[in-house]
């Protein structure tokens, strides 16, 4: 049994964070001039520690012409996991006694007005009581050297005092498109959506791609493309390089179960003057947090993920002492429910034509769909 405080499965969190591509074990080891163990143990970890180490591919999502959806659901049922846009969910706990669902969608900004006549339908047939919901650009993700601030029992060391690596393009929207790549490579589109959220090798890709969308994957992938069903690891292999040549890939995200044993998440909605506030408003929490994730608002709400202990909570206190005109709504992660709970899933093949290389958005038939799903939840 592995330790999950172990200091080099720390560190090599932290380097699989700070890598400049997507890259597997055996790569990573290649790129960085770094001293990490040998891929057989990398991949003991790996299986040792499947149900709780997280770390994924985070993909310039603007660019394809998507933005970020962040909804707050009071009174929601289950079945809004099934939300065909919906990339991650958390039950969150704004005050004792109460659960909200956190949504994280991916939508065509196109359609943000379709979206939103959705939401009200799907409030009138009584899938929720409530909602908020604002837009975002893509997030950035903080994480210091998890080795130096994370003691062998999984509790945070104080103070940290490495600077935070915040990359300042990671703020607005690139103005770049992606759309001549999903038209001539349209399996970036599939990749990217089945890695989002959790850690698969190539052959395990293709595997979950094929098993999607049957004979029409062939449909995202160039004419001409010699067909190999079985093994197709390479079309996927493809797709990254594709996505890492065309700039899109911003980072690996890590998420850690473990460093919650001793800390806890919060979830902040913050309203600002301008998306140069966030970088001041983390700084303030750089000495105390090992891990912040932030997502600028495009319309000046943001929503920031950050994770610490009771210094952290003191923390909030004195930045929003009695009185303060700063905007902000602060939850608690509810992590044994969240956990619990079934994964979303972007429905790529729904949503997006590999053949035009653009994306679609039915409203009418998202919302039978949603109904079609509630009726089966209730018998």
């Amino acid at each position: 049994m592995v330790s999950a405080f172990k200091k080099n499965v720390l560190n090599y969190l932290s380097q699989v964070h700070c890598v400049p591509s997507y890259q597997g074990p055996a790569d990573l080891l290649k790129v960085k001039k770094i001293a990490l163990p040998q891929n057989r143990t990398i991949y003991r970890w790996h299986k040792s520690l499947k149900s709780v180490m997280e770390f994924y591919p985070s993909i310039d999502l603007s660019s394809f012409g998507l933005v970020h959806v962040h909804i707050i659901l009071s009174g929601a049922c289950d079945e809004m996991l099934r939300l065909p846009f919906a990339l991650e969910a958390y039950w969150l706990m704004p005050k004792p006694g109460e659960r909200v669902l956190y949504l994280h969608c991916a939508l065509p900004e196109d359609f943000k007005k379709d979206f939103q006549l959705l939401f009200k339908d799907l409030k009138k047939a009584g899938f929720f009581k409530g909602f908020v919901h604002f837009f975002s650009f893509d997030g950035w993700q903080v994480v210091h050297e998890l080795s130096n601030c994370i003691d062998g029992d999984g509790r945070i060391r104080f103070p940290i005092v490495e600077e935070f690596a915040i990359n300042k393009e990671a703020f607005g929207k690139k103005l770049m498109s992606a759309s001549g790549l999903m038209k001539s490579y349209p399996l970036v589109v599939p990749v990217i959506f089945e890695n989002f959220g959790k850690r698969l090798s190539l052959i395990q890709s293709w595997g979950l791609i094929r098993q999607r969308v049957g004979r029409r994957v062939w449909s995202y992938l160039p004419k001409g493309t010699r067909k190999m069903p079985v093994n197709g690891k390479g079309y996927v292999k493809r797709a990254f390089k594709l996505l890492c040549d065309w700039s899109l890939f911003r980072q690996n995200i890590i998420h850690y179960r473990p460093l919650l044993d001793h800390s806890v998440e919060i979830f902040m909605i913050l309203i600002t003057n301008k998306n140069d506030d966030i970088y001041y408003f983390i700084e303030g929490f750089r000495e105390i947090c090992p891990v912040v994730e932030f997502y600028p608002g495009t319309q000046n709400v943001s929503m920031l993920r950050i994770l610490g202990d009771t210094d952290l909570i003191y923390a909030l206190m004195d930045r929003f002492p009695e009185g303060t005109q700063k905007q902000v709504e602060i939850f608690f992660l509810d992590k044994s429910k969240t956990w619990g709970m079934e994964k979303c899933r972007l429905l790529y093949e729904q949503l997006f034509d590999p053949k035009k290389g653009v994306w679609c958005f039915d409203k009418e038939t998202i919302f039978l769909q949603m109904l079609e799903v509630n009726n089966r939840g209730s018998k």
